[in-house]
């Protein structure tokens, strides 16, 4: 009986690990907004307007529904990671030299991000503008 047991052992790690890395997958899949918030009528209205803002700004409409998922109803990451070091390292490192080239940040991207604060957390404006003030921009999306 010993041996029956040894040998169900690595059989009972491995369901044990693949089902360790199911529930891992599947808890990575959902968005980052809550179920409740999504539903939230800050959360639509928040939406909308970041849409007219976008296309007031010539930038295409982004699904409402895709919206809410990214940024709810407080503009999630991209409002609690406005001028902390994170934020600072990932503009200072734009366009650094990881395959021999400096690129330029494309003025569209800042306009969106800056659409995304001025819609979901106006009172961190001026801290993105005083990070992006002195960033090379050229137009390299088209």
């Amino acid at each position: 009986m010993n041996d029956r047991r040894k040998n169900n052992l690595p059989l009972a790690i491995l369901l044990l690990g693949t089902l360790l890395l199911a529930a891992l997958f599947l808890s990575g899949c959902s968005g980052p907004t809550s179920t409740s918030e999504r539903n939230s009528p800050e959360a639509q209205q928040l939406a909308q307007q970041l849409n007219a803002d976008l296309a007031a700004a010539g930038l295409p409409e982004v699904p409402t529904n895709t919206l809410i998922t990214l940024y709810g109803a407080d503009g999630g990451l991209s409002c609690i990671n406005v001028g902390n070091l994170q934020h600072r390292l990932s503009l200072a490192e734009f366009g650094s030299y990881p395959i021999g080239r400096r690129v330029f940040m494309d003025p569209k991207v800042l306009e969106y991000q800056n659409a995304v604060i001025s819609t979901y957390c106006p009172d961190k404006l001026t801290v993105l503008e005083d990070l992006v003030q002195n960033l090379k921009t050229a137009d390299t999306i088209p």
